[in-house]
């Protein structure tokens, strides 16, 4: 048997750098390089050769449903709350995030378009939701005369069906 203080110690030590709860959502990189996994409330970026986690971002609502882009520096999720985000794994930065995309109704599914510019999303709210991903200017806060580029989810057509979507997938045509 292990002494007593040996037990304590173990106690205290974090060895399982996953996820608290149950995961939702599972993407690998076009390189085969990385991976994502979501939860409520978390998303972590994986290398997978390391098998270590690289990224950890905390209160993303629960995440359903999630997508690299092309490139593996940009990760698209949906969440059960019904919005939808882009993460910058590079600066460790949420680039955009539009909190009423589904009307408040979970996001099941996300696929990518095959140029890379743009998504699809299908939701509970029975509906298919195309979004572009468009570089927009702003201006720097605090200037007057300095802008900076940035991605944004703009969405362009809606899809109405009759029952929840529970998988978005794109032909690679595009058709």
């Amino acid at each position: 048997h292990k002494p007593i203080d040996k037990i304590v110690e173990e106690k205290n030590t974090l060895e399982y750098l996953g996820h608290r709860t149950d995961i939702r959502a599972v993407d690998i990189s076009d390189d085969d390089k990385l991976l994502v996994t979501g939860s409520n409330n978390q998303l972590k970026i994986w290398n997978i050769k390391r098998r270590s986690c690289i990224r950890t971002f905390e209160k993303t609502g629960y995440v359903l449903a999630s997508k690299f882009l092309p490139g593996g520096t940009l990760v698209v999720i949906g969440t059960k709350e019904g919005w939808i985000g882009l993460y910058d794994l590079v600066r460790s930065t949420v680039l955009d995030v539009v909190e009423d995309a589904h009307s408040g109704s979970a996001i099941w599914s996300i696929d990518i378009t095959p140029d890379g510019k743009g998504i699809v999303t299908g939701s509970a709210d029975k509906t298919v939701k195309f979004w572009e991903i468009k570089v927009e200017e702003e201006l720097v806060d605090g200037t007057l005369d300095k802008y900076t580029n940035n991605l944004k989810l703009n969405h362009t057509k809606t899809l109405e069906l009759n029952e929840d979507v529970l998988c978005v997938k794109i032909s690679p045509d595009s058709k």
